[in-house]
């Protein structure tokens, strides 16, 4: 049972969301998904991700279940105030993800030590996407693992744990050939943290395939990657793009689908090494206009984006009341915004060498005090619906 849906808080949002990016349409379809989740997942990072070389301004959303919010007792259902909506349930994945959620939040279970975070994405820009359906599912593996325990895992236990999360979620073992590849991927790595994410599209039960998020320092980093696993495309139109927006970024992160077979279609993330809003990152401006001469990005997502980084202030007497009877609480020491980001720009390259260009934008909770401190998400108080 829901007490307070996310789409009560996506409501405070909209003014804020650019009309070039999510249209009123978009965001009815969007709000449509966030009324079947439950409030509290508000204050973990989520966001939206946004074409920029189409007309329609049609979004993508996705928000985060993170083990220090509660992320794997609200996907396990053991929040009853907290939980998903039960009409989701009636689709067959989603049982199957809410397994996944009991084996990561027990503690003996090796979901629970391998994975710190989860993303769910629902495509709702798609026009066939009149129903709410299963989303993909990205999880982090092992990032804080070396800290805890001072041993950074090995490929044969990040197969492991990749097979029992690909079980759990389509309720049958890999293919040989996948599971092979999935081990060459993890063997190719410096370090296992550099697997940054791991994902896949948990209605697709026929698919083995994992698209594998892979932190590359830098452009020969991510040719290597591609060379080591055998990558099928043509290096010539990579390299030219890689040169390209090597100067802009500090961070580059490849995303490679690996099943039975590699995919020639790869995406590269284009980011800061910390979150950094447009007005003060003078580097953003150099490669929005890059994007319009390479003819993937529209004039209008260029101002979209330029507009989107902010913040709001949350008014106690407009707010959902959990977060009305929690900032009353804290006011005046702490105060309530939602703090809005450019995460990252991803560039997905086809085998032909043609390009598209995705903005991620994102959202975070951030209690603010009066003395320049700071807690994220719900702070150290307690769950929020």
């Amino acid at each position: 049972m829901i007490v307070t849906p996310f789409s009560h808080y996506l409501d405070l949002l909209k003014p804020d969301l650019p009309d070039e990016l999510i249209s009123d349409a978009s965001f009815s379809k969007i709000r449509k998904v966030a009324s079947q989740v439950p409030g509290a997942l508000a204050f973990s990072p989520f966001g939206f991700e946004c074409p920029l070389g189409v007309d329609g301004a049609e979004a993508d959303f996705l928000f985060s279940l993170q083990k220090t919010n509660s992320g794997p007792e609200i996907l396990s259902s053991q929040l009853p105030e907290h939980d998903f909506d039960a009409a989701l349930f009636s689709i067959p994945q989603w049982n199957q993800a809410r397994c996944f959620g009991e084996q990561w939040a027990d503690p003996p279970d090796p979901l629970y030590a391998g994975i710190d975070d989860v993303w769910l994405e629902f495509d709702v820009s798609n026009p066939s996407a009149q129903q709410v359906k299963a989303p993909s599912l990205f999880f982090a593996p092992f990032h804080t693992r070396e800290h805890r325990h001072g041993k950074i895992p090995d490929p044969d236990e990040g197969l492991r744990l990749l097979e029992t999360v690909f079980f759990c979620l389509k309720g049958r073992n890999p293919g040989p050939s996948a599971a092979l590849n999935w081990k060459k991927c993890l063997e190719i790595l410096p370090r296992l943290p550099n697997l940054f994410q791991v994902g896949l599209m948990i209605a697709r039960s026929d698919s083995d395939t994992l698209r594998m998020c892979i932190l590359a320092p830098d452009s020969e980093a991510v040719k290597r990657i591609l060379s080591d696993l055998g990558w099928p495309g043509d290096f010539s139109p990579l390299d030219d793009v890689l040169k390209k927006i090597s100067p802009f970024f500090d961070m580059l992160y490849l995303h490679v689908d690996v099943g039975a077979d590699i995919s020639g279609k790869i995406g590269i993330e284009c980011k800061f090494s910390y979150p950094r809003d447009l007005s003060p990152e003078p580097l953003w401006y150099p490669f929005l206009d890059f994007l319009l001469e390479e003819g993937v990005c529209l004039p209008a997502k260029r101002n979209g984006l330029l507009a989107y980084p902010g913040y709001r202030s949350i008014d106690m007497d407009a707010c959902p009341p959990p977060l009305a009877r929690m900032a009353d609480h804290l006011y005046p020491l702490y105060r309530s915004f939602f703090v809005r980001i450019l995460s990252h720009v991803k560039l997905v390259c086809r085998e032909s060498g043609e390009l598209e260009a995705k903005a991620y934008l994102g959202i975070n909770h951030l209690w603010k005090g009066i003395f320049d401190d700071s807690e994220p998400g719900r702070g150290r108080w307690g769950i929020i619906g």
